[in-house]
Order: C-alpha cells, then structure tokens, then sequence
C-alpha cells in the first residue's frame, strides 16, 4: 500500500509542478506583459513630449513678447518719425536707423518663432498619435488582463483539485518515507520516485544489474536505484 500511494505522490506531485510550470509560461501572461510594458513605454514617451511642448511654448511665449515689445518701440520711433515735431536731421538719421535695427531684430525673433510654432505643430501631432496609440494599447491590456484571470482561475481550479487529492493521498506514506520522499524532491528536480522499466531506472536510465532487480521488484520493499538514489519501484 505504501509504494502504491507513494507512486500516487509522485504523480500528483509532478502534475502540480507541470501546473505550475504552465502557469509561469501562460500565453495570456506573456501577452498582458508584453502590452503594459508598451503603456509604460507609451507613457514615458509621452510624458517627454509633454515636457518638450511646455519647453518650446514658454520659448514661444518669449519670443511673442519680444516681437511685441520690438513693435511697439517701432510704433513710437514711427510716430516720432512721422509728426513732424523733430526738424534736425541728425536726430531723425538717428531715428531711421533705430526704427530699422528694431525691425531687424523683430524679423529674426518673428522667423524663430515660426519656427518653434511649426516645431510645437509637429510635436502635438506625435503627442497625438501617441496618445491614440496608448488608448488601442489600453484596451488590448483590457483584453489580455482578462484573459489571463480566466486562465489563472483555471489553473488555480487544477492546484485545488491536485492538493486535495495529495490530502487524501500523503497520509498513506509512512512518516520516515515522506521525509526521504520530500528531501529526494528536491535534490532530483521534483523525481524522487522512479518506475522500473524492465531493468531500467526510470529517473536515470541505467540499467540495474541482477541482484538489484530482485530487491526493486520485491512487492513490499521500498528500494532506491544504486546510481541516482531515487526510490525506485516496480512495474505496477
């Protein structure tokens, strides 16, 4: 009975660990990884962008101050210009000359500004995109979240099943034998227990010579493999 509930062990035993195992590498996992590693790619992405429009518009702000600040200066050396109240030459030269070096720097602050505007256009347009982008990502996350719940509930249905039939089954194992069990799971990856495949060990694969075949197939004898160790039991 205790070899029989032993095998039983085993086999239970690699059952959850072949659960497990798929639950780590679950399709659905993978999938739900892979898109919230996009969303926080499309976040950072974003947020950058953000950060770059908040830089070019206060520039922009700047220069639409400066172009307004030139234009009005210009406005008043006009109207000076043009009243009729200055007569000296000299000082209307001097007038003429500073009227032309305000439109001169407004010109090159009015290119730049056109400039950071078609900037700040083309950036809105990335942020855009982006933003469309991570909503589709979002919505695929949505998706995938739930398919991964569904298949992780499945799994946890099949641990469930599998621990209770271990419930049942452990307490059939003689205590010492357990503990040998338990120690050889995890020194041989989860094998502790391996059938006798005529007169081979079925956790090593080498086969026995005589006198330890007898001893693996005795009925009531719990014997291990001479070469791996592993408790070794007969064909059932």
């Amino acid at each position: 009975m205790t070899k029989i509930a032993l095998h039983e062990l085993q086999i239970i035993d690699s059952q959850i660990d072949k659960v497990k195992s798929i639950s780590e590498s679950l399709e659905e996992k993978i999938t739900l990884e892979e898109k919230l590693a996009e969303i926080s790619r499309l976040e950072k992405v974003i947020s950058n962008l953000g950060e770059l429009i908040s830089k070019e518009s206060k520039d922009q702000k700047k220069l639409e101050d400066s172009t307004s600040g030139y234009t009005e200066k210009i406005d008043r050396e006009e109207k000076k210009l043009y009243a009729g109240t200055i007569v000296n030459p000299k000082e209307l030269k001097g007038i003429e000359n500073e009227v032309r070096s305000l439109k001169a720097l407004r010109d090159t602050d009015e290119t730049e500004l056109l400039e950071i505007i078609e900037k700040v256009e083309e950036i809105d347009g990335h942020l855009l995109e982006h933003n469309r982008q991570l909503q589709a990502v979002r919505a695929e996350a949505d998706l995938a979240q739930a398919s991964f719940e569904k298949a992780s509930a499945d799994i946890e249905l099949q641990l469930k099943e599998l621990g209770s039939q271990r419930i049942e089954v452990e307490p059939l194992v003689e205590p010492d034998l357990l503990k040998l069990y338990a120690k050889l799971r995890n020194e041989k990856q989860g094998v502790a227990v391996a059938e006798l495949n005529g007169s081979t060990c079925g956790g090593c694969h080498t086969e026995l010579p005589a006198q330890e075949l007898e001893r693996a197939i005795a009925v009531e004898q719990v014997w291990r493999c001479p070469h791996c160790r592993r408790i070794l039991l007969g064909q059932t």
